[in-house]
């Protein structure tokens, strides 16, 4: 996602200029989501054997929690543009506190002592997280114009917010799918491949032409758009670069719901909280690597970078208490508790139509 942001190439009037198209990408999405649908047509990985046919009312149903996914991923990847790609997995981190809040107000859930401790700490270590992507100097060269624009403290601290925002709305997305999903039997995979057809329709029907009227620095026959769709394709097309890397990101993406939903439905809570951290520590370390080794892309490490690696080992331990894997001693659990974080929706961040 950070890459495909940061390549160049000509567009409209062949004016060259980053490929920053929060919604190009997501339209990619729900393409290499809708596959999905036709993979559960030969492959039942959840092994629960034929089901009948399900109901037209169940697939238009997938439409609801896709239109969260829309708009949710779309604002992520408008953050993303702005900060560090390590700061935005972290941030996306939020998005357990938001769950948390629309539980109780709407799923009437009641919050443990224990939850809210884990919550609390959550909240401080994004603080922290959110100071050092602040001042975490941007890596490469910054002279340009478009560059510079990018990286003041304004527009990390907006970044930051677009990616924290996403957040509310996906826990919303969240809260939507047990409201909504939870009497309808459909294979994991399919529904998975409705949210993907549904988010491919409402993109061509309604966001691309949103983002086309909506004033903007893209370069489109209207003096600037949002995003221009015609812009975005010439450049794909004009661009092996942009073209493999769009084809990779449609391919992880399909991988990515495939897998995340094994990982739901086959591990434990720990094991989720676990591969979470594992996960985002692995892309932080990767973009480390890549630019210690002075590639065309990465981040750099400096003296903020301490302050975001104790804001994440707070993030982590913050996971653990929410679930209920780190046990504290002066906070008494119940006999279910072990049992409750097996079943709780806001565990990990697997869910379905997410990339």
């Amino acid at each position: 996602m950070k890459v495909m942001l940061q390549l160049n190439a000509p567009g409209y009037n062949n004016v060259v200029h980053n490929y920053d198209k929060p919604f190009m990408q997501s339209i990619l999405m729900f393409f290499g989501m809708l596959f999905a649908y036709f993979i559960n047509k030969c492959w039942d990985p959840e092994k629960k054997g034929n089901r009948p046919p399900s109901p037209l009312r169940s697939k238009i149903i997938a439409a609801i929690p896709s239109s969260f996914d829309l708009f949710a991923s779309t604002l992520m990847t408008f953050g993303l543009i702005y900060i560090n790609v390590s700061i935005f997995q972290m941030l996306r981190g939020s998005m357990v506190i938001f769950s948390a809040i629309l539980s109780i107000i709407f799923l009437h859930r009641h919050i443990k002592a224990y939850e809210w401790i884990g919550i609390g700490i959550c909240v401080i270590a994004l603080v922290m997280i959110a100071i050092a992507g602040i001042y975490i100097p941007p890596y490469g060269n910054d002279d340009d114009n478009n560059s510079s624009a990018k990286s003041t403290t304004g527009t990390k601290v907006m970044g930051s917010l677009f990616v924290i925002g996403s957040q509310l709305i996906q826990a919303g997305q969240i809260v939507t799918e047990e409201f909504i999903l939870k009497d309808i039997n459909m294979p994991a995979l399919e529904i998975v491949g409705w949210e993907g057809i549904w988010g491919f329709i409402l993109m061509i029907v309604v966001a691309f032409p949103f983002a086309f009227i909506c004033p903007g620095q893209d370069p489109s026959p209207l003096g600037g758009s949002l995003e221009n769709f015609m812009d975005s394709f010439h450049q794909l097309f004009h661009s092996g670069t942009i073209a493999i890397t769009c084809l990779l990101f449609v391919i992880a993406v399909l991988a990515y719901n495939i897998f995340g939903m094994l990982v739901t439905s086959q591990s434990s809570a720990i094991f989720r909280t676990i591969l979470e951290a594992a996960r985002t520590i692995l892309i932080w370390f990767v973009m480390l690597i890549v630019a210690a080794c002075h590639g065309p892309f990465g981040e750099v490490w400096c003296k903020w970078s301490w302050l975001e690696l104790v804001g994440f080992i707070l993030l982590t331990l913050s996971s653990f208490i929410y679930g209920g894997s780190l046990k504290l001693p002066f906070i008494r659990y119940d006999v279910l508790d072990g049992q409750a974080p097996e079943n709780n929706a806001f565990n990990g961040d697997e869910s379905m139509g997410r990339a």
